[in-house]
């Protein structure tokens, strides 16, 4: 039986408390110097917003298509899929189908974006289909490539077509080592490890993540941080903390000097993930508490920026103040936050406790019921046998009486036969034998007809009783063994 470690949670109430109060105020003096919400989203926003009213008033779809496809790309950095799926919609309808046009291309590989961001995958590969087959007619060969990238993965894990997505990436490696294209050649191995993870090939999946890691320090920083943060989520899942780890947080750095703060908020909870995986409860929480308001405060701010977008545009200035008060109301939070922190970590401690001591007792549990049913499936069993004994001790008795009476039955027929014949067959049969030998010492024709005559006679007559014994032993024989056929055990 598992034994309850107070020595581990004994450390635990000393220690943790202080090493937990110590990191918050670390990343809440951090967090408190970020920049509220990226402006530039804003700015783009309110400028596709401009730009589509001015496009709607000219009857100019193309510039109104534009617009849209700024607007859906910026609801997507700011988390709002369906919101970015509409707007994807409408782009693509304006948008046309002209598959040497840039704009259209564009829309498609938008929406199949937005599509897969909303988990709609059967249209979201039908979409990134025709945009890699646009960007292709274009010249867009590294845009095309990604798209393929996408394609193949979604093959092996929607359709389990694991062959088809090979061969795709087999054809993506090629064109990128020929045009020495590091960018697709790092997304081209993250994808082979995913697909070796979801074989069950681990050790192919680590080095090809390792590998991974090495070329991303070669890209832009932007997307680098991109890879790096797909490199660690997919590490995690094969349970490679380390590596993990390490990509999540470099990712996250990159993140940061790039202010952006969906993906810092995003990495900080990976990264927390990621803690917990090394068994590092103290950082995982810090980083979890981080993102957790990073995650509260981007959510208030974002209402208050898709608030404007529904009425008349506002000022930037009018915007700034609202989040210098937002900021400041933040500020007047996190000071009275220290207290409930310790609150919390209290709490949690002590349900851990109680945790440990309910799975003890549910593990005993458990055992007794199992040990329970068993007892319960094996005398279930022997009742069950011992019922089937008494049939069958049962249905033999009753057999050996039906089967005896059966036989007395036969032997009177075949009594009844014996007495038949001696009468009725052999009557017939000795007259024939009698007339025939007469038949032969008569010289008399006369005579020889009239023993002709009697003899027909007599055969007929014996004809007519075996016609008789035959039709009485044929039902008595049917009979007979229809009733040994449904006597018979089973």
């Amino acid at each position: 039986m598992n034994t309850f470690n107070y020595k581990f949670f004994a450390w635990f109430l000393v220690l943790y408390p202080l090493s937990v109060l110590l990191l918050a105020h670390g990343q809440r003096f951090q967090h408190n110097r970020a920049t509220p919400l990226e402006h530039k989203i804003y700015e783009r926003l309110q400028q596709a917003e401009k730009m589509r009213q001015k496009a709607d008033a000219a009857k100019d779809t193309r510039k109104a298509a534009r617009a849209l496809l700024i607007q859906a790309t910026a609801m997507a950095e700011v988390e709002e899929p369906e919101n970015a799926l509409n707007l994807a919609l409408r782009a693509r309808q304006l948008a046309g189908n002209k598959p040497t046009d840039t704009l259209a291309a564009d829309a498609t590989e938008t929406l199949g974006l937005m599509q897969l961001a909303v988990a709609d995958t059967s249209a979201a590969m039908i979409s990134l289909k025709y945009a890699s087959m646009y960007q292709n007619r274009l010249g867009q060969f590294a845009r095309a490539k990604r798209n393929d990238i996408r394609l193949a993965l979604l093959k092996a894990s929607f359709l389990h077509d694991r062959t088809a997505a090979d061969s795709m990436l087999k054809g993506v490696s090629h064109w990128a080592e020929s045009n020495t294209n590091t960018s697709t050649l790092a997304w081209v191995a993250l994808a082979r490890g995913q697909l070796a993870t979801q074989a069950g090939r681990s050790a192919e999946a680590v080095s090809l993540f390792r590998h991974v890691f090495a070329m991303a320090q070669n890209l832009g920083q932007e997307e680098k941080a991109l890879c790096l943060a797909e490199l660690g989520k997919v590490a995690l899942q094969e349970k490679q903390g380390a590596l993990a780890a390490e990509a999540t947080l470099q990712a996250y750095k990159l993140a940061k000097q790039l202010h952006h703060f969906y993906l810092q908020k995003n990495l900080l909870y990976k990264l927390a993930e990621c803690d917990f995986a090394l068994q590092d409860p103290a950082r995982a929480y810090t980083n979890l508490r981080a993102g957790h308001l990073l995650d509260k405060q981007l959510s208030q701010e974002k209402t208050k920026m898709l608030g404007t977008l529904t009425g008349l545009l506002v000022n930037n200035a009018a915007f700034m103040r609202e989040n210098e008060l937002l900021r400041q109301e933040k500020e007047l939070q996190t000071q009275t936050a220290d207290f409930n922190n310790v609150i919390l970590i209290l709490g949690l401690m002590l349900g851990l406790v109680l945790a440990g001591m309910l799975a003890n007792t549910w593990q005993a549990n458990k055992r007794k019921r199992k040990l329970l049913m068993l007892l319960q499936t094996q005398n279930d069993e022997n009742l069950v046998q011992k019922e089937k004994i008494q049939d069958l001790n049962l249905h033999l008795e009753q057999q050996v009486v039906e089967r005896t009476r059966t036989l007395q039955e036969r032997t009177v027929q075949l009594l009844e036969y014996a007495n038949y014949n001696s009468h009725m067959v052999r009557g017939p049969l000795a007259r024939i034998l009698g007339l025939t030998y007469l038949l032969q010492h008569t010289e008399d024709k006369k005579e020889a007809g009239l023993f002709i005559q009697k003899i027909s006679q007599s055969a007929q007559e014996m004809d007519q009783a075996l016609k008789v014994v035959n039709r009485k032993l044929d039902v008595k024989s049917s009979e007979y063994v229809k009733s040994l056929t449904e006597k018979a055990p089973r």
